[in-house]
């Protein structure tokens, strides 16, 4: 048997919960020292609009919602069930009840675990086993608690966690000489279009 024919469903390496409910969206609040995550504010995996605070006093059993590091959150309405692997920043969070939020066992890695929740197999099971009824796509706890995991040792996952950071890096890397780029190659026609005839 080769490495990943063997698959474990998600519930037997990690535990699931829902983020905090809110029965109102929750408010920014000026002296706020609690950061609430909602899925408007990440996009590939990264954090790009800064979360709201508020009070911490607002959640009951706040302890029970915080966020800890190596969580990882997944989007469980909408169109794309976007993920994000939390590092520990912003240090004081949680997430709203649009995430589930996966704590890894110590049969699996992390970093491993949102890389395959953003590959093929994992994105066609959420999307066949999302709720048909409404018109905003969305899945459950126990759909998401039966995602068939391929199992591969804790020390393979570990290497190609790595293998993907690299490339993460590379990826930013690039993207950010592209733009770079961009706007040289912008300035260099302004200024040709503006040059005195």
């Amino acid at each position: 048997m080769k490495n990943g024919d063997l698959t474990i469903p998600l519930k037997e390496l990690a535990t699931i919960r829902t983020g905090q409910t809110f029965k109102t969206a929750p408010q920014p609040t000026e002296h706020g020292d609690l950061s609430v995550l909602l899925p408007r504010d990440l996009s590939d995996g990264k954090i790009v609009i800064p979360p709201i605070m508020i009070n911490s006093g607002e959640v009951p059993a706040l302890n029970n919602h915080l966020l800890k590091k190596d969580d990882v959150l997944i989007v469980n309405k909408g169109s794309r069930f976007g993920s994000f692997l939390y590092s520990n920043s912003p240090a004081f969070a949680i997430a709203t009840s649009s995430f589930f939020v996966i704590t890894p066992g110590p049969d699996l890695q992390a970093s491993y675990l949102y890389w395959y929740l953003n590959q093929p197999p994992a994105r066609h099971y959420l999307t066949q086993h999302a709720a048909a009824s409404t018109t905003i796509p969305s899945f459950t706890k126990p759909v998401l608690a039966n995602l068939p995991i391929p199992i591969v040792p804790v020390e393979e996952q570990e290497h190609l966690a790595s293998v993907f950071r690299e490339f993460q890096q590379e990826r930013d890397l690039l993207s950010m000489l592209m733009k770079n780029r961009e706007q040289l190659c912008d300035s260099y026609i302004w200024e040709r279009i503006k040059k005195p005839a």
